[in-house]
């Protein structure tokens, strides 16, 4: 079981996704560059945290890594398998293996069904044609979740939040998964019931085996569930580490900035004031030139806003995409 929690279950190269708009910039067809040559690997029972600001590209990401969405260039892996050109007919046999829980509890589920039913509607389409070993199925699946049978026959506006995202997470389960994209699973919820829903991932994880993309806009969330974690910025991958190494010597100045702007109760009003982020997230149909913070960085040199930076290993298990560490990765 530890050699396969070390082997590699989804991986990305040189991954981009491209959205065309109608403007056109110097006779050009204009392109939103969601996502920008991300190159990525995620282990077996592995959480993988994304984060960073709200429209830096983390959701498009998640889709397209399970094909949601098509990418523009790059390829997917699973099971160092390529899947990104497969027809949908021949994707099909992925699909059950990769499941995704979406944003919003309320609107991602069918206000016309019963939480068994959307339950069912899964395994119907994935050819089980038995109805009383689907309700068995979905019943099952709802207590693992931690609803009861009664919730079975309930629709979805009479569940509480936390409770719809139970039913999220149990549609995604049903099909017996090894790899889920969890969309902001919690940021729609009361802060208490976030808790219980990390801990019922956590938990499914371990009994189920499964491994997670999890992205949200909150770092301190991101940083009790994950085993490593990737910051975005407006569609490229800054910075890659173990969590713990993450926070222990963080080094790009987004992700310093990040860890600065997480709210603290500080009863020293002798410490030091907290260097925050500056300027407003740049327009991604037209993004910075060279490296795309360079707007925002107080440590910006000439060459951040003519060349984009490599992605680097500047410690083991720990890239960085950044000039500042040029000189150190020519000295390794």
């Amino acid at each position: 079981m530890e050699q396969k929690k070390n082997q590699v279950l989804m991986e990305t190269r040189n991954l981009k996704k491209y959205f065309p708009v109608e403007k056109k910039i110097d006779g050009q067809q204009a392109e939103v560059k969601a996502v920008n040559d991300i190159s990525m690997k995620i282990r077996h029972n592995e959480v993988y945290g994304l984060v960073g600001e709200t429209g830096c590209g983390k959701s498009t990401f998640g889709r397209t890594l399970l094909r949601l969405m098509e990418p523009t260039e790059g390829r997917i892996f699973y099971k160092g398998e390529d899947i990104t050109e497969l027809p949908q007919g021949e994707f099909r046999k992925y699909r059950q293996k990769l499941q995704m829980i979406f944003q919003d509890p309320y609107t991602s589920l069918n206000p016309r069904k019963s939480a068994g039913k959307i339950l069912e509607e899964v395994l119907a389409v994935q050819g089980m044609k038995n109805v009383r070993e689907r309700m068995e199925l979905s019943l099952e699946i709802l207590g693992k979740v931690g609803l009861r049978p009664e919730h079975y026959y309930r629709y979805p506006h009479e569940f509480s939040g936390g409770q719809r995202q139970r039913i999220g997470i149990a549609r995604a389960l049903i099909l017996n998964p090894e790899f889920i994209v969890c969309d902001e699973p919690v940021s729609a919820l009361d802060v208490s019931i976030q808790s219980q829903i990390i801990n019922l991932l956590l938990e499914l994880k371990e009994t189920e085996h499964l491994s997670y993309l999890f992205i949200a806009h909150d770092i301190s969330v991101v940083r009790y569930i994950s085993d490593r974690i990737g910051v975005m910025y407006l569609g490229y991958l800054f910075e890659e580490s173990h969590t713990a190494g993450l926070f222990r010597s963080p080094l790009h100045p987004y992700t310093k900035a990040l860890l600065a702007a997480v709210p603290t109760i500080d009863f020293d009003k002798g410490k030091k004031k907290r260097e925050l982020i500056r300027g407003e997230l740049p327009s991604p149909l037209f993004p910075p030139s060279g490296c795309v913070f360079h707007t925002r960085c107080p440590y910006a040199k000439d060459i951040c806003k003519e060349q984009c930076p490599d992605m680097k290993e500047v410690e083991k298990g720990h890239r960085v995409m950044c000039h500042l560490y040029d000189e150190k990765e020519k000295t390794k």
